[in-house]
């Protein structure tokens, strides 16, 4: 089934990913390790975001262990989102397998332990994991697991070892799959210290005990920077964040859109919510119990499974849970900086796999001929596949190769941190972050899961109705080396302040004259702000001053509802070639004045302006037949094209802002899909 999902993905392997956000900013984050193993390995952590603060990696989940992993595929071509991409499908097969060597450590044979560990593994969660790397190599918890058994029935000093190695190398890959983990470990160790006649319980403590020293020894880097970024930063969660990213007992019943097997539950969520386990993991694990009833076999696979899976059916509740609020007093410097405690549904899902193992074995057992239990495993496993398939679409394509200026940064001396505008350190800084990929120099830029308060106070700065002129001073005292400007980017109530207090600070000289790149079809401007850049010509600062006089006046852009639509592109239409945007829209005026066409404010290509080939206004009668009260129409009509650039195959968002004559806004928003050529 993961070879199935391979074979989806693999046209846009090295291109596309599966989301613009999380995925571009786990794609930057991996490639980044693979940089500094190589070029500083004892800097891993001061990561070149948010510069010039140190340690800035240490901000969100550091993913040091999928960063070593990658640095191979990346030393053997694939870009950094075909490492992302290729990251995301082994860890999700690494699951599969280590799950189902749980399932054997507890004793069934292979082929139901596999069939249980599939449908686990590959159920609603898994397609959201695919965006959000840390979470899909949840198999080590299980890997953990089978270590602890091992060590439980032999005794060996050397299953103490992997031990160690197994929780230690879950916590360079995720801190929040090693503290799920560790509860995990203690509930399972505490139950087996409990209800099993050990001779020499003594010594098997004592080794569990040196096992968690060796793996807290080795996990000590990785713990010095995370809390040396939450002294140093006063980085915290609190309650009310916990909660909202806490499950509820409907999101167990919560699927994704892009499940058709499980297209009858009413719940849909594309996030950490899709908890929903799956039908045909759910019917064998009932299956699995009600065997154990009757035959009273697989009775430690079952009592595991059960276990496992009320712990992170628990856990997954968070702070309004029974186990979330003891796990926070006894390890609070473990579980205290976790937020989407959703994610706790993966220790569910490995209990429900052993339990899902154990009711493939209960019908495995009934088939008495060997090709009759081959033919009852094949269609077990096509019923699994029927249920999880998920039509993942893998539609979000970054920038590569990377923009102009990103280019001409990476061969010039920058003289300090580049300062990206729009500057807003939430998830539409990804796209800069990624892009520093180009380079690796430092960016003022940033998108974690922490934002230190300086940084918060820049942004909020930046983003005022009117930038205050010492603002330059501040950033040559950040220090800021080089300002880029992506004026395509600007937000509409950004656009206008941006460009008047940089358009001030030339005519003031300031600033001298910027560099001007192409930005397909909109415009990239860069400031030196060490020195002169080099190149720069007073023809430039025309240009500039130019855009910045026809930057529109919005002020406070609030939406309002007034007559508007897009009747083109259709949504989800596939286009091929150009893009045509067709629409209308017809406003009343003032009080007593008659209706008029709403002006079309700016028309958006995922977050950017672009050149449009043609922009006409035009006639719309069958507007003003259908609604008389809008008068003739004459001019309501709206139609724009724009050309199919390099890079542009994949799904987007178009958006079209309106302003009617009374000055209030209104977006109206449309997914497409543009295909590189005509079909035949």
């Amino acid at each position: 089934m993961t070879a199935a999902w391979a074979a989806r993905v693999l046209p846009r392997l090295g291109t596309h990913l599966r989301d613009a956000y999380d995925a571009q900013f786990q794609a930057w984050g991996v490639a980044w390790v693979g940089h500094a193993l190589t070029h500083a390995p004892l800097h891993v952590f001061d990561a070149n975001i948010f510069a010039p603060v140190p340690n800035t990696l240490a901000f969100t989940e550091p993913l040091v262990g999928y960063g070593l992993f990658g640095l191979p595929l990346g030393l053997a071509g694939l870009s950094p989102v075909g490492v992302f991409n290729v990251l995301c499908l082994l860890g999700t097969a690494f699951s599969i397998w280590a799950i189902s060597r749980l399932a054997i450590a507890y004793g069934a044979a292979r082929a139901p332990a596999l069939l249980g560990a599939a449908a686990a593994a590959l159920g609603a969660t898994a397609a959201s994991n695919f965006g959000y790397v840390s979470f899909v190599a949840f198999g080590g918890i299980a890997l953990s697991l089978v270590a602890w058994k091992s060590l439980r029935e032999s005794g060996r000093w050397g299953a103490a070892a992997a031990l160690a190695a197994a929780l230690a190398g879950l916590a360079w890959f995720s801190l929040q799959l090693f503290a799920f983990g560790l509860a995990a470990l203690a509930t399972v160790a505490a139950t087996d210290v409990v209800t099993k006649r050990e001779t020499r319980r003594l010594s098997l403590l004592a080794k569990l005990a040196a096992s968690l020293a060796l793996a807290a020894f080795l996990i000590a880097p990785l713990a010095f920077h995370m809390l040396a970024a939450r002294r140093d930063h006063g980085f915290q969660r609190d309650e009310t964040e916990s909660r909202l990213f806490s499950a509820s007992p409907g999101d167990w019943l919560t699927t994704t859109n892009e499940n058709p097997g499980q297209a009858f539950l009413g719940r849909r969520s594309d996030s950490e919510r899709s908890l929903y386990p799956g039908t045909s993991v759910l019917l064998l694990g009932a299956l699995g119990l009600l065997a154990f009833q009757g035959t009273k076999k697989n009775g430690g696979l079952v009592a595991a499974g059960a276990l496992l899976a009320g712990l992170g059916i628990a856990g997954s509740f968070g702070p309004a849970g029974p186990v979330v609020p003891i796990l926070k007093t006894v390890l609070p410097s473990v579980f205290s900086g976790i937020r989407a405690f959703t994610r706790f549904g993966t220790v569910a899902q490995i209990g429900f796999g052993l339990l899902a193992a154990a009711g493939a074995a209960a019908l495995l057992e009934r088939a008495r001929a060997r090709g009759a239990r081959a033919a009852l495993a094949a269609a077990l496993a096509l019923g699994i596949a029927c249920d999880v398939r998920q039509t993942v679409r893998f539609e979000a394509r970054p920038e590569l190769p990377h923009p102009p200026v990103e280019r001409f940064l990476a061969g010039s001396d920058t003289g300090g941190p580049i300062l990206h505008l729009p500057l807003t350190h939430s998830a539409g800084d990804a796209r800069w972050v990624f892009s520093s990929l180009a380079h690796f120099k430092p960016v003022v830029n940033g998108y974690a899961s922490y934002v230190p308060r300086r940084s918060q106070e820049l942004a909020a700065t930046l983003a005022g109705g009117k930038i205050p002129e010492s603002t330059l001073v501040r950033l040559r005292q950040w220090p800021v080396g080089v300002l880029v400007v992506h004026e395509h980017a600007l937000p509409l109530e950004r656009l206008g302040p941006t460009m008047a207090f940089l358009s001030k600070a030339l005519r003031t000289n300031a600033l001298e004259a910027p560099l001007h790149f192409d930005h397909r079809g909109g415009d990239d401007w860069l400031f030196s702000l060490s020195r002169s850049a080099d190149g720069a010509t007073e023809r430039n600062v025309r240009l500039f001053l130019e855009h910045a006089a026809s930057s529109p006046s919005i002020g406070h852009f609030e939406e309002s509802d007034f007559p508007a639509a897009i009747d083109e592109p259709a949504e989800g239409q596939v286009v091929h070639g150009v893009l045509s945007v067709r629409g209308w829209s017809q406003t009343s005026g003032a009080p007593g004045a008659p209706a008029a066409p709403a002006e079309i404010v700016e028309i958006r290509i995922d977050r950017d302006r672009r050149a449009r080939a043609s922009f006409a206004r035009a006639p719309r009668p069958d507007v003003a037949a259908a609604l008389p009260a809008l008068g003739s129409c004459a001019e309501a009509g709206y139609a724009a094209d724009f050309p199919m650039l390099p890079g542009d195959d994949g799904r987007h968002d178009l958006r079209v802002v309106f302003r009617a004559a009374d000055g209030r806004f209104r977006t109206l928003a449309r997914a497409f899909v543009w295909a590189p050529t005509y079909p035949p």
